[in-house]
């Protein structure tokens, strides 16, 4: 969602694979993200942006990459190897990147996502995490 709608923010709630959120969700997940001094990402996630964000028209494809490209240079990225990852307990219950994403917040970084039941596991570690669907409505983040 934050790649499609910082290329165009009416895209969001139109483009198949963002049309569950809406343009006040993108709002939303901006004002998060402008509160917070660096952005962890890792190579899974940005992979399954770009694969994601492949599936869009020609016509606007090589532009939203354009602006994806920017994104990525003002992110940190982490580099876990997928053979440790692939070595963890989480990895046959959560897959690669959900993995990936628990070392991360093993780490003590705050982990946002919509994944309800990645979500619940972070709690249940203590760990910082943030279900972006339980901030969603009337909030006091907007």
């Amino acid at each position: 969602m934050i790649v499609v709608g910082s290329f165009d923010r009416s895209m969001v709630g139109t483009f198949k694979r963002t049309e569950q959120y809406t343009i006040e969700d993108f709002d939303l997940v901006m004002n998060i993200i402008r509160r917070t001094d660096r952005i962890v990402t890792l190579s899974s996630i940005l992979t399954e942006v770009s694969n994601l964000a492949g599936q869009l028209r020609d016509d606007v494809k090589s532009r939203c990459f354009a602006v994806f490209a920017r994104q990525i240079e003002l992110m940190e990225e982490q580099q876990l190897l997928s053979a440790d990852i692939a070595r963890s307990d989480e990895f046959p219950r959560f897959g690669l990147t959900d993995a990936a994403i628990l070392k991360v917040a093993q780490s003590g970084r705050l982990v946002l996502t919509d994944d309800f039941r990645l979500s619940q596991y972070i709690d249940s570690l203590g760990l910082p995490v943030l279900n972006f669907n339980h901030l969603r409505g009337p909030n006091l983040l907007r």
